[in-house]
């Protein structure tokens, strides 16, 4: 059997020293072959790593133990009884007489694709034991089928009608509780939760735009199309001359750390984003392990908010599931779902050698993305122009990409060259996608530099043939010819080696940084200087150069531009980012052409207010939504809103697996954006980047609203597991 799902502690205690768990403690969870069917143990990790008795799990989860009561409750409010309610309570009592009410429960769901049927097995005492992942977030359900009869059906039936029923859960097997006074659901109780009326839906299809009403109910769409006048709801959106679209799905975001400084996610609510996919370019939130290390500012942003232990030996998490309980501690306003860096996974396992790693390594890398899949991350990034992935030799990461296959999660990466190597970047990564069958997303797809921008046609056409052949590819592209990384990513791979400490050696030892100033000056022009702009820095003196160029910095310094840059980084301690004016108008709309190129901001979530107001960030922080809605208003593309708003919303979903996702639809989770086309448009710039985005009139995620004209603070996002 897989280890595709995830199974949740139940007990409150240690199986094998029976020591209660604490909140948030790690622990791991595994069923055993038994001669009833299985074994379920919930292990501390000192426990674990003592096991003698040699049996192999068919199923684990390694990941934190949530208290009951106050902290499950704010972690998942349940405000009604619904059948999913239901289930989450009848499983929890493991009462037998509440077999056949799971189990129609169960069948429910699934028919609605809530929960999705993972594997089977025969149960000693007859019937099928059937293993259910909950889609939206990766929970697991073991529900024996006890084989009904046609003439017993109709029976459960009617007890599940009762139980769903104010007051009915008291009833429900021996061990029930007493009935809790729940809202009006049933008798009295408005139509709706939610309804919007009088606007224009493009429904993320590409179809095109149609005037309907939306109702809401339990987090989804139930109702689409003209709802009746008389019809009730709890809240009223009157939304005439407005775009309803489903919630944009933002493909690269870096926003990882940024969501437990800011988990009302102002800059990307404020845009329609309702779904951010986190851990791009090879850097993730986690797993951290061995030297793992996060970037500098993750550090500076988490301590300004209050997390004082927030250092690289003292960081708020390590595993994956560790970092999704820390995010639903507080909540967060967008739905997440999670990539595991293999920047992090090999710092991890052999730091940041500049070498290529060991079979033995490679396998160890494997086996902790395997863990970090299984806690619910979705898939892994590389950024292979970064330290310690560039390093990495193909066979590495084709390793990790047939782990992922076999997971059904995706690979996403930022590949070697984006520039002069482009085409050798490319071929690598489609020969690995024909290898493992791997689905593949190519980040922020470019050809940098003016002498190979002619080389986009041979770049789509490469794409094009895998697609042909069966590969799933997609790209993702944000609209704008400015890019935006660390300035120190321009050092000699040479100089990048063993991390930031001896990179600084060497910048601050004469005769390696006339080195790196002599291949820098051999490797580039006068002119490009001009195209190198400071962007956020952390030494104060040298807040007064962010928006200017390097070779102004350099003309004031009175050097030569390699020189500056040197001396700016060693000033900076290499926390400097930068921008770069490398790509061309006309390849940006080209790109855009292919019906397989998805939008993503490549940036983190920013505030007006607070810690994360006091950087310098690429105005597509802000923008990246509200500029590729305009370019499609204005004629600026080859297609227009409907297609553009598919590129956003059905096209991610389906590239990441996120079922329910992406389309308003009947049945489909409610993730909505409501925009005013007349009045959107992007307002952050260069030189003034803290502005949000203007013309977004509400964006709801999962049913609730989390911005009305400002953010509702009820962070309604759920951690999303996508599986191809």
């Amino acid at each position: 059997m897989s280890h595709e799902w995830n199974i949740r502690p139940r007990g409150r205690s240690c199986t094998a020293c029976s020591t209660p768990f604490a909140d948030g403690q790690e622990c791991v969870s595994a069923l055993f072959e038994a001669a009833n069917g299985y074994d379920r143990s919930d292990l501390c990790l000192p426990c674990w790593e003592r096991r003698t008795d040699g049996g192999t799990p068919f199923s684990l989860w390694q990941g934190v133990f949530t208290a009951p009561g106050e902290a499950r409750a704010k972690a998942e409010p349940l405000h009604r009884e619904t059948a999913e309610t239901l289930l989450r309570r009848l499983v929890a009592l493991e009462d037998p007489a509440n077999l056949n009410v799971v189990y129609v429960l169960a069948v429910m769901l699934e028919r609605k694709r809530i929960l999705v049927e993972r594997d089977t097995k025969p149960h000693e005492g007859g019937g099928i034991l059937r293993i259910y992942e909950h889609r939206p977030t990766g929970d697991t359900f073991i529900v024996l089928d006890p084989q009904l009869k046609l003439d017993e059906i109709g029976e459960v039936q009617r007890q599940v009608i009762e139980l769903l029923s104010p007051g009915g859960f008291a009833g429900a097997g021996s061990a029930a509780p007493a009935a809790q006074p729940a809202p009006e659901v049933a008798r009295g109780r408005p139509d709706f939760d939610l309804l919007l009326r009088g606007g224009q839906v493009v429904d993320g299809t590409g179809a095109p735009a149609r005037p309907a009403d939306v109702g809401i109910r339990y987090g989804r769409i139930v109702a689409l199309g003209t709802i009746p006048a008389e019809a009730t709801c709890e809240t009223r959106l009157d939304v005439a001359g407005c775009l309803v679209t489903p919630g944009f799905i933002d493909t690269h975001s870096h926003s990882d750390a940024y969501l437990v400084v800011e988990p009302d996610a102002p800059s990307k609510i404020r845009q329609g984003v309702t779904t951010e996919v986190v851990g791009q370019c090879g850097c993730s939130a986690a797993p951290l392990l061995g030297a793992a290390r996060h970037a500098s500012d993750w550090f500076a942003h988490l301590q300004a908010a209050g997390l004082e232990d927030a250092t690289a030996d003292n960081f708020p998490w390590r595993s994956m599931a560790a970092y999704r309980h820390h995010l639903a501690a507080n909540g967060h306003a967008p739905n997440v779902v999670a990539l595991v860096g293999h920047n992090l996974l090999r710092a991890g396992v052999m730091g940041y050698a500049g070498r290529a790693a060991t079979d033995d390594e490679t396998r160890e890398m494997a086996r902790r993305l395997e863990q970090a899949l299984d806690e619910g991350a979705s898939g892994f990034s590389t950024g292979l122009i970064y330290v310690p992935g560039r390093f990495s030799a193909p066979e590495e990461i084709q390793a990790l990409a047939r782990a992922a296959a076999a997971r059904k999660g995706i690979y996403a990466t930022h590949m070697r060259s984006e520039g002069d190597r482009i085409e050798e970047a490319l071929a690598e990564v489609l020969g690995i996608a024909r290898t493992t069958g791997v689905r593949v997303q190519i980040s922020h797809l470019k050809t940098a530099g003016k002498a190979n921008w002619g080389k986009l046609e041979g770049v789509l056409g490469q794409i094009n043939a895998a697609r042909a052949a069966g590969c799933e590819v997609h790209a993702d592209r944000y609209p704008y010819c400015v890019s935006a990384t660390s300035l120190d990513s321009r050092l000699p791979g040479w100089a990048q080696a063993d991390g930031n400490a001896a990179i600084l050696a060497r910048l601050r030892d004469p005769r390696s940084a006339a080195r790196v100033v002599r291949e820098l000056s051999a490797g580039t022009t006068p002119d490009s200087w001009e195209q190198v702009i400071i962007g956020g820095t952390t030494a104060p003196e040298l807040a007064r150069f962010r928006g200017a160029t390097l070779a102004a910095i350099a003309r004031e310094w009175r050097c030569t531009p390699p020189e500056a840059f040197v001396k700016f980084l060693v000033a900076d301690q290499l926390h400097t980012d930068a921008f770069f004016a490398s790509m061309s108008e006309e390849n940006l709309r080209r790109i855009y052409s292919e019906p397989w190129v998805m939008v993503g901001s490549d940036a983190s979530i920013r505030a007006t207010t607070g810690p994360l107001s006091q950087d310098f960030p690429h105005p597509r922080t802000y923008g990246t939504f509200a500029r590729f809605l305009r370019m499609a208003l204005d004629g600026a593309l080859s297609f227009g809103i409907e297609e553009a708003v598919r590129r956003l919303t059905l096209l991610p979903a389906q590239a990441f697996g996120l079922e329910g996702r992406g389309q308003l639809v009947e049945g489909a989770w409610a993730d909505l954006a409501v925009l005013d086309p007349a009045a959107l448009r992007e307002t952050s710039t260069f030189a003034d980047p803290h502005h949000y985005a203007e013309g977004f009139r509400c964006t709801l995620v999962n049913g609730q609203i989390a911005f009305d004209g400002r953010e509702s603070q009820q962070r309604p996002g759920q951690w999303l597991v996508g599986r191809g």
